[in-house]
């Protein structure tokens, strides 16, 4: 059998009948969310960003912290969904992936007849369990309808219907968010979009980037349908050709990918963002289900060229800070309540950034699963709904760790003296340590204060950094 439970402690005596206490079935198709955005460049690269999707769909198993199984299209690492298992306080954490794996792991798993059996199984014996994406794909929707074709039970909680896809699909992405946005609020609204426009195509795009440029303005040009930085091009204009036949073709040999010949993208004003206040990203994550409900603050860690990097979440951030952020939920609850007016069920955030004089504007919106979703899922699994009175967490994906460490055992060697303990209410939690395959890992950390989170996390980059011993 290619599929295979990789926690041994989950056998019964039953043999391979599945267990009966799974409450969740998880479907980590992150690759799946954005292989047709990845395939518009270059193939290396696009081949590059898959397999780091394949990776990093392993942090699913801290997706609801409740008994569950997850599908990803490579296996995890035993010993780390063991101890993963163990630290949840779960009876059961299964790991099924396919025999040949592609971008399309919905797909896979319809083609795989030795999975399907499996998700199948797991279904009948665990019936009305709740089906969870990462994100509700084309492919998705046909696994959904092929298992509810075979009568099985089962809730899609986070994924909205089928007769609304359109309504998702047409405003996740960064023109349908600023048409809504703009629709939505009035130019009084605490909350602002920059300014900007939304152009058809490369040659209106250039346009707009040269009447930013006349206005002394640095903008930003945006892929319609990028993410974590992909499909996003930053310029100021002090590095750009003054002249305007030079400044037009500068652009066009920057933007030769198919991406920006396809549909229509966005130019905007570059928010000179204020890096003082913790990075100057705060996002605002919602749940709508009936009604829109605010779930958490928290404020981003980006990296190089905006690359999603991880979160914090810190209820003193909020309290020393001069910007209100509650003024902003409001605003961005507004927002989620005109998703719901057109039928959006299921999970979004709201993108912001501080400029310099303390003005917040949002820049995007994600109708899916986010890469703070778990963080704040685990967050409360360990501390209860109020944690952030109780905590402070952060995340990382990607903290560098020295050549040396080339499996989970080792890293657990250098790192297990830092591992989270619920006796003491702090700690590190790794989540994503397939990626040690890249030298590099992704973890969770909490402490009582801010300061006591930064100094777990200098903790465990020295234990696991090239320099130690």
């Amino acid at each position: 059998m290619n599929q295979v439970r990789l926690n041994e402690e989950i056998a019964n005596e039953e043999g391979d009948k599945p267990p009966s206490q799974i409450k969740s079935l998880i479907v980590s198709n992150i690759a799946e969310t954005y292989y047709k955005t990845y395939k518009k460049t270059n193939p290396q690269e696009a081949e590059t960003r898959i397999n780091y999707d394949f990776l990093e769909a392993e942090r699913a198993a801290f997706y609801t912290c409740e008994n569950k199984a997850v599908i990803t299209s490579v296996p995890v690492n035993a010993e780390f969904l063991h101890d993963s298992k163990k630290l949840l306080g779960l009876d059961c954490l299964l790991n099924l992936y396919p025999e040949n794996p592609t971008h399309r792991i919905s797909a896979d798993i319809l083609k795989d007849k030795i999975l399907f059996s499996e998700v199948v199984a797991i279904i009948k014996t665990n019936p009305g369990l709740e089906l969870i994406p990462y994100y509700a794909t084309e492919e998705f929707f046909d696994l959904v309808s092929t298992l509810r074709q075979k009568g099985l039970k089962f809730t899609t909680p986070e994924t909205v219907s089928a007769k609304n896809r359109f309504i998702r699909d047409h405003y996740n992405c960064k023109v349908g968010f600023r048409k809504l946005w703009d629709k939505t609020m009035d130019e009084h609204s605490f909350v602002k979009i920059p300014k900007g426009f939304v152009v058809d195509d490369l040659a209106e795009g250039i346009d707009a980037a040269w009447w930013f440029y006349q206005h002394k303005t640095d903008f930003v040009v945006k892929y319609n349908r990028g993410t974590s930085g992909f499909g996003v091009v930053f310029y100021h204009c002090r590095d750009l050709p003054a002249e305007e036949k030079e400044f037009r073709k500068y652009l066009r040999n920057h933007h030769a990918e198919r991406m920006w010949f396809e549909e229509s993208f966005v130019v905007e004003e570059w928010i000179d963002i204020d890096q003082e206040f913790y990075g100057g990203s705060p996002s605002i994550e919602f749940k709508i289900n009936g009604e829109v409900r605010h779930q958490y603050t928290c404020v981003q860690r980006l990296g190089e060229k905006s690359y999603f990097e991880g979160i914090m979440m810190a209820k003193e951030v909020e309290e020393k800070s001069d910007i209100d952020l509650e003024r902003a939920v409001e605003n961005c609850l507004e927002y989620g309540e005109s998703l719901s007016e057109l039928g959006y069920r299921g999970l979004f955030d709201i993108d912001l950034v501080i400029d310099k004089k303390h003005n917040v504007f949002a820049v995007e919106a994600n109708l899916r699963r986010t890469g703070g979703t778990h963080i704040y899922e685990t967050a409360q699994h360990f501390f209860g709904k109020n944690f952030e009175q109780k905590t402070v967490v952060v995340s990382k994906d990607n903290l560098p760790v020295s050549p040396a460490i080339q499996t989970y055992h080792d890293f657990k060697a250098k790192a297990q003296s830092l591992y989270f303990s619920k006796e003491k209410g702090e700690g590190i939690i790794p989540t994503i340590v397939s990626f040690l395959k890249i030298g590099k890992v992704g973890y969770i950390a909490f402490g009582k204060t801010l300061k006591r989170v930064e100094e777990i996390e200098k903790e465990l980059s020295a234990a696991v950094s090239e320099k130690s011993p």
